[in-house]
């Protein structure tokens, strides 16, 4: 799929020397999205801890990280699907726009396959337009958002 590269497209499973270049890329997406970057402890626990229940997927040229997928899987009790959610998806200039993004949503898939998942879904931020437009130009569709969320350390409201 990218044979027009002047490499060849390398995926794998984070390590922990990628961390502070996957916290850096997270920090040019946060700006973007407008939200927090990845803090690198929290980072290092929740993908490559004793439980880690974050799957960090690397795209790499020449052995260095030139974008990445962070994932977690969600079992859906109503319906019985696994699914596999991804959160993050970043590509480092120069590489924007050559297919490196597309190529890290199909070894996405290919993950979730391996996870026994039924679904790969995105978080993403819905009032990017670029951003929407190329997941629906990557096959996503537009699902419904009902999301809340509470800290649990406080008591539910009566």
């Amino acid at each position: 799929m990218l044979s027009h590269f002047d490499f060849s497209p390398v995926a794998r499973r984070l390590r922990r020397e990628d961390i502070p270049a996957i916290v850096a890329m997270s920090g040019a997406l946060a700006h973007e999205e407008d939200s927090a970057p990845l803090d690198a402890a929290l980072l290092e626990r929740d993908a490559l801890g004793t439980a880690p229940g974050w799957h960090v997927l690397i795209a790499e040229s020449e052995g260095r990280p030139i974008g990445y997928g962070l994932l977690h899987r969600l079992d859906r009790a109503h319906s019985g699907r696994r699914e596999l959610e991804l959160q993050h998806l970043f590509v480092v200039e120069p590489w924007r726009g050559k297919g490196v993004g597309r190529w890290l949503l199909n070894q996405a898939c290919d993950h979730a396959r391996h996870l026994g998942c039924d679904d790969l879904s995105v978080s993403a931020a819905a009032d990017i337009a670029a951003v929407r437009g190329f997941y629906l130009r990557c096959g996503f569709v537009p699902g419904p958002v009902s999301r809340f969320g509470k800290p649990v350390g406080a008591l539910v409201a009566s």
